[in-house]
């Protein structure tokens, strides 16, 4: 990723497999966060993978010594942020700001066609995406809400529900896009997971 970046005016480079910035061109104007490739522990296992982006300004004086802080900026200043999934089908979903937009590879084409304009998660759904293997170290709030959605017609919510889980965000992502629901990766009881495991900078 970084050989691709030398020609365009990105100044730094977050990155989750970096301890710090990578500085690349000192008048490039934008920050780039990226998890390069998440979900890598399911390679083996030959399921969907992907890269998850945000391009956030950057000023002149952060040119002079690019740490962390300048990637702390709000979401609504992000200039982009999307994800790539390298599945069955080499999909992009971006946003620029107005909308999220999904868009295929076509290998006839050697291009991105857009697929779907502004898409919307659907109001209504039956699925949610959560490890359940976990259920023993979440809060009561959790519980409950999983709880409700196990228990199906019988339950305070009157319908069945199927349970999916991937193990790879921007495969429940894109399936959330496309399908509805929610995936839910919440901090629990553990050493090191009270805050969750999905990281602000690079996946959140």
């Amino acid at each position: 990723f970084l050989d691709s970046l030398h020609n365009v005016p990105v100044l730094c480079v977050l990155s989750e497999e970096r301890s710090a910035p990578v500085m690349l061109d000192p008048n490039g104007r934008i920050a780039l966060a990226i998890d390069p490739l998440d979900g890598s522990s399911n390679i083996e296992a030959n399921v969907s993978i992907g890269t998850i982006f945000s391009l956030l300004p950057a000023t002149a004086a952060a040119a002079t010594a690019p740490s962390e802080g300048l990637f702390l900026q709000p979401g609504s200043a992000q200039l982009a942020a999307g994800f790539f999934v390298y599945g069955p089908q080499l999909l992009l979903v971006l946003t620029l700001g107005k909308g999220t937009h999904i868009f295929l590879f076509s290998p006839q084409l050697g291009t991105f066609v857009q697929t779907h304009e502004s898409i919307r998660i659907v109001e209504r759904t039956n699925e949610f995406a959560i490890n359940t293997s976990n259920y023993r170290h979440w809060d009561e709030a959790v519980r409950l809400y999983v709880d409700d959605c196990l228990k199906g017609e019988d339950g305070p919510r009157g319908r069945n529900f199927n349970m999916r889980w991937i193990a790879s965000l921007v495969a429940e992502a894109y399936r959330v896009l496309i399908r509805g629901g929610v995936f839910l990766y919440p901090g629990d009881a553990r050493a090191g997971y009270g805050n969750g495991r999905l990281r602000l900078l690079y996946e959140a």
